[in-house]
């Protein structure tokens, strides 16, 4: 009985190492199968990734190099436009000066020409003056006449005044500054004071007969209206204007200046 028993415990035990080594035997198959098919569609998966990856990238690459061609052209063709447009301007510009450089060539040919006929007939017209006053005595033949010479007989003799004053200034200047001090201010002031009447006087010849006297006579005994008697009595108008400007200076730095000059000398004379 004990050996039947124990035949058939051991029947068993070969059928269950038996099933168990099927089982696991199954088991490792089917985790074989499940591996490689896992693997296979990996690799399948993996295969269509790469794959659409790069047909992405290739069309992702197409399409910045169209677009570098596209901007490349687009460059090309604004650089074209912008150096055409340059040379444009640069051919403009040189027509503008071309054309200005003639025009200012005309303007300055035709002042110098201008420029040189009121030359000539300024010269001619001095020279006729001073060969009228020289024939005909024409400084006392003016003041003969009554004309006056045409200067300001006032603006005459408030240089007078000036002229002497500060000639006396000068004089009281060395005795305040003392011995050897030389020429001061008002020294060098008498003689610009001086040099100043002879222009208000448009004595070009301190004491001698001039141009413009001749050409004060020949306005006042030529016509108005004759070519000669005109332009010498537009030269007379210009002559009383520098007259007049010169005195007018004479008598501003004089009154400037004096007020002081005189408050200098009074505090110390004599001290």
């Amino acid at each position: 009985m004990l050996s039947a028993i124990g035949h058939l415990a051991g029947d068993v035990v070969h059928d269950g190492e038996h099933a168990i080594s099927s089982g696991a035997h199954t088991v490792a198959h089917a985790a074989t199968s499940v591996v490689h098919t896992v693997t296979h569609d990996a690799k399948s998966v993996a295969h269509t990734v790469t794959h659409d990856a790069k047909s992405v990238a290739h069309t992702v690459s197409k399409a910045a190099n169209g677009l570098y061609q596209d901007g490349k052209k687009a460059f090309t063709k604004v650089e074209s436009v912008a150096s055409s447009g340059a040379k444009k301007i640069e051919g403009g510009a040189k027509g503008v000066s071309h054309f200005l450089g003639n025009a200012w060539h005309s303007v300055a040919h035709e002042a110098s020409n201008l420029y040189n006929d009121g030359k000539g007939d300024l010269k001619q017209g001095l020279v006729w003056g001073s060969n009228v006053a020289n024939h005909l005595g024409a400084g006392s033949l003016m003041n003969a006449l009554g004309l006056g010479g045409g200067v300001n007989q006032k603006n005459v003799d408030i240089n007078h005044h000036i002229t002497s004053t500060y000639h006396q200034q000068s004089k009281e200047l060395q005795q305040v500054l003392g011995p050897g001090s030389g020429a001061n201010w008002a020294t060098y002031a008498s003689w610009a004071s001086n040099r100043a009447g002879q222009a208000i006087q448009n004595h070009d010849d301190p004491g001698g007969t001039t141009a413009k006297d001749g050409n004060r006579l020949l306005c006042a005994l030529s016509p108005v209206d004759g070519p000669a008697g005109s332009k010498a009595c537009q030269y007379e108008k210009e002559y009383q204007n520098e007259s007049n400007q010169a005195a007018a200076g004479n008598q501003k730095v004089f009154h400037d200046i004096d007020p002081h000059l005189q408050n200098f000398l009074d505090t110390f004379k004599g001290v």
